[in-house]
């Protein structure tokens, strides 16, 4: 095993044996994995966890420690439905599966007593708490997350007296009985029967049902200790924040209020189907004793789980050791107060079990809330017991346990087993769940048996998905099943259009469908419950599939799918709850499994289910309470109250308001205006015909500042006749959004609702729809309204002018040359030898990192005005210190003139000195090799106090780099946007060329898989190493189709950079990248081949060999990628024919 595999993960199941020979059990809080540069990092507790150690907190008492893994064995791994796992086999990429049911067992501790009892079945354990914070529930079909839990506990004295203190309130109490450590990581709940302690003074704000003569004087000494019993607590109201409501007409249409309490708390329904999975070390729950259970001493039991540790054994599910074999129950089982057989003349051992403890979550990352899904992203802080110190002689009641007792139990053990489904569709039961190794980093192209896809960039229409049904996990392709959405009807059903075998790199994520084993989801219509198969009939398409060769049975659709609890007797369920419920299993057949919140279970189409979370309903895209003005038949984006109020902002005083009140207003509005366009022009760059209700919602938005701009000057930029009747026809739209959406409740169609809530596609022929079309316009006409700003008012930066700064001042300007004498005074103590000396990085052959460019000056150079398409175009600047502003400047273009590395191009414009563009080349001996980058670059206003504002153009769907994202999004802790430290965050030495570089050499790496936050710990694992390899498929695939766009529609500022690089490189690259993968596939090991040069050895990173899947993607990208050069007329060393001025004009 790599020497930095993590072996241990958060809440597995440890033990240990003490130097004394006790044995204990812990519970791993944090293992190296955790990534420790967020703001976590300067707690102590983060820093340190190094390599090869685990933070574990040992029962019962909760002390804490840091320990060496291999002082520690593993007992249990703690893994739920739906987890990703793996079997670790050194030096081979073994493939994954999913977790599809868990069977856990656990030895449990009677609650004040030295007895346990023997492998009892979690779904036997009834949990003390009946509602928990950040879990689903439902009511009325309506589905929601608990935000808070309120509860009462009702104490009696032992005069008799009862009073009634809240959780919160009685949380001041001590356990005596309870040797557990503060803020021990085991929680302790209130339970009847339970004894606790404190001050009289506790219970100065109690409600009391009866108080005595003996209590009543204890009130007025309120340092008297007092011993009290819980008898009763009870949850009193819930705090709920409801998400959406299944289409059904059962129960209330109304959304249920906030604060649930009373008789409405009978009908709430946690939906919690795989709790009796979540069962940990130290939870507390009420058991009820069976006749054939095994019960037995404290001490006794530990003697044996030693010996069958030490020997390596384990007991399967339903079989334990011999030792452990005969039944007590029902007889008298005395726990004895002093027991001759405990070591040290009976004093307790150090690690004996104390009072009860439960789970408690605590906010590190990668946690998660046990009890059930949870639909939030936050961890509610959750109420615990104040914790009295160690006891040293606690004193254990003796007890006698007949069969049907209902007793208060504490996990000290689990052991569990799992059914996994692998990738090639196998299945394997009753796996020990510590012979299996959790996946935490999967990329994007992992998929499963019963996952839905897309193809990416296909012409298939938006109503065909795939259903995926086995996956080569070494190969990356994935055998696949299309189908086509049914419309609604009575005999509606999914129909397959055909089966392919795709790459992986070929397909996506359903952006709809994607349920897994828990997943929270309602129904959307009437015909969602579906007859399941017969045994003859099986699960449809499975019938025929082929059967694996290694002896391993297929199962697509399991009978059984874990725990389905059951309403409590008498306790019928509530209208509504039989559609909200779970994912249980996600079928090879196209079905999914859902278990409903009224304990009945069924299979249904994916169409039919809606995913509950997918949508956030804070934005008011989802589920509002009819406050946003879309909701009403009179919804009106801009009303008369909103055009007076607009014209009442400027009124008859607009000829009075002095420039200096009017720019701050105008480079307000417009900046506001240029964000949300930004945004909404790259929603429409990945999807042109997108339209959605959150799309027009945000243009008539930006269309009513932009009248308010018209407002402040007097202009009409903005009014409906420039728009050719669009704003009145998207108003249209959107209220007939609003009028679909008041029939949700009633309607049955899940492609309806997707509708709605996510996209409109337009028919085919339609053209561009008419949001694209507003949006352009928009941008057209906020162009024109920018420039009538620049002319009226001056808010402008060139390097002629600018306020505060004296165009004197600048002798060499923007244009000028930078002086290399060392003249003039200022300028010269800006710029010395070492600032002008930036060395780019090298690679291990020593090659400068970006690669000398062939045709590509190392220049920086200046344009007279920026394009349209510059993404801070239409910004207003105004820097807060102009002197300091020019001086900086003046020194950046000294330095980008003088000591600009091979590799990137650099252009800035004489009409705005704050703006650049950027294009840097791929380095060599990387995967970003031959391949183009462009940024736009804004200089801060209080510049250079603050780093610069970077917006990286992307030219393919999703990431080819981890700190570069689609939406622009640049990550470098110079620029402020990741953590660093010293030298690496900015400071006002830095320089626009230090970012440059880090891009360059930093960012564009051999291994960019380590760039991810928190990955840079896998270096040298095995886990690190494949992931790594993929991660380069996936950047290599994404950089040709990177190029291809690129060809169409170049920046325009650097068209003919473009071309250029395009006659020089781009045969180079695809001879390249074929002869990989002629090697790849010929299995054998890449050399340099004869008349090759010298690139086509062996690549310098991780590649070869390329799977199969790779090699399907990569081939049909290059295709396309060739035959773009030929209709641009590139041809290898032909001088490139331009692509046409309109598409340039859009980049």
């Amino acid at each position: 095993m790599a020497a930095n595999e993590c072996i241990y993960f958060y809440e597995d199941e440890v033990y240990r044996i003490t130097k004394k020979g006790n044995l204990e059990f812990g519970m791993v809080l944090q293992n190296a994995d955790v990534d420790t540069d967020e703001e976590e990092s300067g707690s102590e507790e983060m820093e340190k966890v190094k390599n090869g150690h685990i933070l574990v907190a040992w029962h019962p008492r909760g002390e804490e420690n840091v320990v060496h893994e291999k002082k520690v064995g593993l007992s249990d791994r703690c893994l739920m439905p739906g987890d990703i796992v793996r079997r670790l086999v050194p030096g081979q990429d073994t493939q994954r599966g999913y977790c599809r049911a868990i069977t856990m067992k656990a030895t449990v501790q009677v609650v004040g007593t030295r007895q346990v009892i023997y492998n009892v079945a979690s779904d036997e354990l009834t949990p003390l708490e009946e509602f928990a914070p950040d879990i689903a529930v439902c009511m009325d079909a309506w589905v929601g997350i608990i935000n808070s839990v309120t509860s009462d506990v009702e104490l009696q004295f032992t005069d008799g007296s009862v009073c009634v203190l809240t959780d919160e309130e009685a949380a001041e109490l001590d356990d005596p009985s309870g040797r557990r450590l503060t803020d021990s990581e085991f929680r302790v709940w209130f339970y009847p029967g339970q004894k606790l302690q404190g001050p009289m003074r506790t219970f100065e704000p109690a409600r009391w049902l009866t108080c005595n003569k003996d209590t009543q004087a204890l009130k007025e000494k309120r340092n008297r200790l007092v011993k009290v019993t819980v008898t009763r607590y009870r949850v009193t109201s819930l705090n709920v924040h409801w998400q959406c409501r299944a289409v059904t007409s059962e129960g209330s249409l109304d959304q249920p209020a906030y604060v649930i309490t009373g008789d409405d708390l009978k009908r709430v329904r946690m939906l919690n189907v795989f709790e009796p999975c979540t069962l940990q070390l130290g939870d507390m729950n009420t058991y009820r004793l069976r006749e054939d259970d095994l019960v037995m001493s404290l001490d006794e039991w530990k003697r044996l789980e030693k010996d069958t540790l030490k020997a390596g054994k384990r007991p399967t599910a339903a079989q334990p050791p011999a030792e452990m074999s005969a039944p007590v129950a029902g007889a008298a089982a005395a726990a004895p107060a002093a027991s001759a057989g405990l070591p040290n003349g009976g004093e307790p051992l150090d690690d004996e079990m104390g009072s009860v403890s439960s789970y408690s979550s605590v906010g590190s990352a990668g946690k998660r809330t046990r009890r059930g899904p949870s639909l939030k992203t936050h961890i509610m802080k959750k109420r615990k017991l104040k914790r009295s110190r160690p006891c040293r002689h606690p004193v254990y009641e003796t007890r006698s346990f007949s069969a049907g007792d209902t007793l208060v139990v504490e996990t000290v053990k689990t052991v569990s087993w799992v059914t996994v489904v692998w990738q090639d569709g196998t299945v394997e039961e009753e796996l020990p769940s510590i012979s299996l190794h959790p996946s935490h980093h999967l990329d994007e192209h992992e998929f499963f048996p019963g996952d839905y896809v897309v193809e990416q960039k296909t012409e298939a229409g938006p109503s065909e998905y795939g259903v995926v049904q086995r996956v080569d996990h070494a190969g990356r392709t994935a055998q696949v099943n299309w189908y086509q959405i049914y419309i609604f009807g009575s005999q509606a059903s999914p129909q397959i259009l055909r089966r392919t075998e795709a790459s992986v790199y070929d397909l996506s994520d359903h952006p709809d469908f994607r349920y897994r084993p828990g997943t929270v989801v309602i129904s959307v219509s009437p015909q969602t419950r579906l007859p399941p198969p017969s045994p003859e009939q099986g699960s449809g398409d499975e019938a025929t599939a082929p059967q694996p060769q290694d002896g391993r049975e297929r199962d697509p659709e399991p009978q059984t799918n874990g725990p389905v609890p059951l309403p409590a007797a008498g306790s019928p369920a509530p209208p509504g709850c039989a559609h909200a419920g779970q994912v249980l299993d996600v079928l090879t057949s196209g079905e999914v499994k859902v278990w409903w919140a009224d304990g009945s279970s069924s299979n249904c189409y994916p169409q039919d289910l809606f995913r509950v979370g997918e949508y956030d309903s804070d934005e008011g895209e989802l589920w509002d309470n009819g406050d946003s003005a879309e909701s009403t038949e009179s919804a009106e984006w801009e009303t008369q109250s909103e055009e007076s109020m607009v014209a009442g902002d400027v009124g008859s005083d607009q000829e009075q308001l002095p420039d200096e009140r009017l720019k701050p207003k105008l480079a307000a509005i417009i900046e506001k205006i240029r964000v949300a366009m930004t945004r909404l022009e790259e929603i429409f760059t990945l999807n042109s015909a997108l339209q959605s209700p959150l799309i027009m919602k945000q243009l008539l938005e930006i269309h009513k500042n932009s009248r308010f701009l018209d407002k402040l000057m007097d202009t009409s930029f903005f009014g409906d006749t420039h728009f050719g009747g669009l704003v009145g026809q998207i108003r249209e739209r959107s209220r007939a959004f609003a009028a679909q959406r008041e029939f949700v409740p009633v309607l049955g169609s899940h492609l309806e609702l997707v509708t709605l809530m996510s996209s409109y596609i337009p028919p085919e022929g339609a053209g561009m729809n008419e949001c694209a079309q507003f949006c352009a316009k928009l941008k057209a006409q906020l162009l024109l309204a920018h420039e009538e700003v620049v002319r009226r008012y001056g808010i402008s930066l060139s390097g002629g002018a600018l306020d505060g700064a004296s165009p004197a001042a600048d002798d060499s300007g923007i244009n000028g040359d930078a002086r290399t004498d060392g003249e003039g005074g200022e300028d010269a103590e800006l710029l010395s030898p070492d600032e002008v000396k930036v060395t780019p990085p090298t690679d291990a052959a020593g090659d400068a990192a970006g690669g000398a460019a062939e045709g590509h000056s190392q220049e920086f150079t200046t344009l007279p005005s920026v394009p349209d398409a510059h993404k801070f175009k239409v910004s207003l600047f105004q820097p807060v210190e102009p002197p300091a502003f020019m001086r900086a400047v003046r020194r950046e273009i000294r330095i980008l003139t003088r000591a600009l590395p091979d590799g990137i191009i650099v252009k800035g414009f004489e009409e705005r000195i704050d703006l650049y563009s950027v294009m840097i080349t791929g380095p060599r001996r990387t995967p970003y090799e031959d391949g183009l980058f462009f940024f736009e670059v804004q200089l801060s206003q209080d510049y250079p106090r603050s780093p610069p504002i970077f917006h990286y153009i992307s030219y393919c769907s999703d990431r080819l780099n981890p700190n570069l994202y689609e939406d622009g999004k640049v990550c470098v802790s110079l620029l402020g946007t990741w953590g660093g430290r010293g030298s690496e965050v900015w400071s006002s030495s830095s320089s626009l060329m230090q970012v440059l570089v880090s891009i360059q050499g930093l960012i564009l790496a051999s291994e960019p898989y380590y760039n991810e936050a928190g990955y840079e710990k896998q270096r040298g694992s095995q886990q690190g190493a494949e992931n790594s390899r993929l991660y380069n498929e996936m950047v290599i695939l994404k950089l040709v189709q990177s190029l291809t766009e690129i060809l169409k529609n170049p920046p325009c500022v650097f068209v003919e950079e473009v071309g250029e690089h395009m006659r020089t490189r781009a045969h180079r690259l695809i001879a390249r990248l074929r002869h990989w993968l002629e090697v790849s596939e010929a299995g054998g090991t890449p050399t340099t081949a004869e008349g090759k040069p010298a690139e086509f050895d062996r690549p310098d990173f991780p590649l070869l060999p390329a799977s199969r899947g790779f090699g399907i993607t990569l081939r049909k990208a290059l295709k396309t990628f060739e035959q773009t050069l030929q209709e641009y007329g590139v041809r290898d060393g032909a001088a490139p024919q331009p692509p046409p001025p309109a598409d340039a004009a859009s980049s």
